[in-house]
Formats: C-alpha cells, structure tokens, sequence
C-alpha cells in the first residue's frame, strides 16, 4: 500500500522591490531646466549685444608718463611702434565690430583693453569682428630699454616695432612680428606664425607654439635661447658666434650649419614635436 504525503502550501511570490525615491530625479531635472533656461537667455542678451554695430572707433592721447604697456587686445589686430608722436597716442578702428576701447594709466603702467558687451563669467564673443584694429604709438625719443610690453590677445595678429625692454606676448591665434630691439623676449602662441625680422636681443628668449612655423632672424644673440614648437617648423638665423645648440625633434629633420660648442657660454635648446629644425648663419 502506498502513502502519498499531502501537499505543502504554495510557495508565496517575493515581495515586490521598493519603488526608489524620485525626489532627488526630479530635483536635478528641475535644476538642470533652470539652468538651460538661464543659459539659453544669457546667450540670447550676448547676441543683441553683438548685434550693436555702432562704430566705436577713435583716436586718444596720453600725457601722462609710463614705463610699461600692457594691452588686452580681444580679438583685434594690434600693432605697438615707436613713431613720429609728441605723446603716446591709441588709435583704435573698430571695423564694424562691436567691441570699445578703454586705456588708464595707473604706477606707471599704460593699461589698454578692448571689451565687447556682455554678461556673466561666459562673456561670449559675439560681435567681434576680424576688421578691428589696434595701435599703440609712442614717441620715437622713448628710451626703449625701459618700456615693458605685455599684451593678451584671444585671435588677431601682433606687430611690435621698436625698440622695447622686457617683451611677453600671450596669443590665442594670429600671426606674430617682432623687429627692432628687445631685452628679454617671452612669447606663447597657441595657433600662428612667428617671425623676428633682424630682431636685436640683449636678454634671453623663450618661446612657446602649438602649431605655427617660428622664424626668428636674430641680429644680436641672446644669452640664452629655449624655442619650442608642437607643430611647426622653426627656422633660426644667429650672427657670426659660438653657442651651445641642443636639438629635439621627434617627427622631423634637423638641419644646424653653425654646429654646437659644448663649451659656449650662450647655450640654446631648440625642440620640435613635428617639424623640421634649421639653424643657419645670417
């Protein structure tokens, strides 16, 4: 005889997961609307502001004495040149652009910025135009040695012309030329060429480029040289001398008819990324 045992009671279904808390999804989800909300009208103000095409041009004197210049330059061309002034003079042609030109002078520095209208830490770029221009003129007489320059530039060419003390050039893209004279020479350039035309260097120079060819044709030789280039040929031209000349490249050919003394006191360090390397007699 066969005892079959009851059955047990049927298994109970697993309780169903807790639904998550949707609060802090619908904290960010409002929080990020507000944010694109505001954003977005930010971006709206910065293109009505751009949209304000009245000429902005002018021409301004400056009569008080000055030793250094620093010049926000935006994204206008500027040109800085010793000429034929009685006092510092700016002259400032706004092309069409939306931007304005403001100079103080402040412990003995010249400061010159051009700002276009805008709002908040975004300060977007609307408006500008690739027309503005920039010049900074100073009397021809001016003791050169002792007039420092510095300049800050997002996009647009650089001219220095004269003779100048200690030089340093920050730009974001625009073509770079320098001619006359200068102590130290310190130049980062993100996107351009830079050219030196019979360039006059008491002090060192050290120069920094992303993608542009450097070209430096140098009348005198600095005491000592660092020139370093991501993508770009460098081609430098030094006086009669003797130097200690380092090479580097890592795609590229290097091409040096001075040669290296190692015991020279001016030493130079020439390196390149991608590009070729010449250093010739001038």
């Amino acid at each position: 005889m066969t005892t079959i045992a009851p059955a047990g009671p049927p298994a109970q279904p697993a309780p169903p997961a807790p639904r998550r808390p949707r609060t802090l999804r619908t904290v960010l989800l409002a929080v990020g609307s507000i944010a694109l909300v505001a954003l977005l009208a930010l971006v709206a103000l910065q293109v009505v502001a751009g949209l304000d095409r009245d000429d902005r041009s002018r021409t301004s004197t400056v009569a008080e004495p000055f030793d250094r210049v620093s010049v926000d330059a935006s994204a206008a061309d500027l040109r800085i040149e010793q000429a034929d002034v009685d006092v510092a003079r700016i002259v400032f042609n706004s092309g069409g652009s939306a931007l304005s030109e403001t100079h103080s002078v402040r412990d003995g520095e010249l400061r010159v910025q051009l700002r276009s209208p805008g709002w908040g830490v975004l300060d977007l770029p609307f408006g500008s135009s690739p027309g503005a221009q920039l010049v900074v003129q100073v009397p021809a007489g001016t003791t050169g040695d002792d007039l420092a320059v510095h300049v800050s530039s997002a996009a647009g060419g650089i001219v220095l012309a004269g003779a100048f003390g200690d030089v340093d050039l920050d730009a974001g893209a625009g073509e770079i030329r320098l001619s006359g004279s200068v102590a130290d020479l310190s130049v980062e350039s993100g996107a351009g060429d830079l050219m030196a035309d019979a360039l006059e260097v008491t002090g060192e120079i050290r120069t920094t480029s992303a993608a542009g060819d450097t070209e430096l044709d140098l009348a005198t030789a600095p005491t000592a040289m660092r020139v370093e280039t991501t993508a770009g040929e460098q081609r430098i031209r030094l006086p009669a001398g003797s130097y200690a000349i380092t090479t580097e490249t890592v795609m590229g050919q290097v091409s040096n008819a001075i040669g290296s003394d190692a015991d020279a006191p001016r030493r130079y360090v020439l390196s390149a990324t991608m590009g070729d390397i010449e250093v010739a007699q001038r």
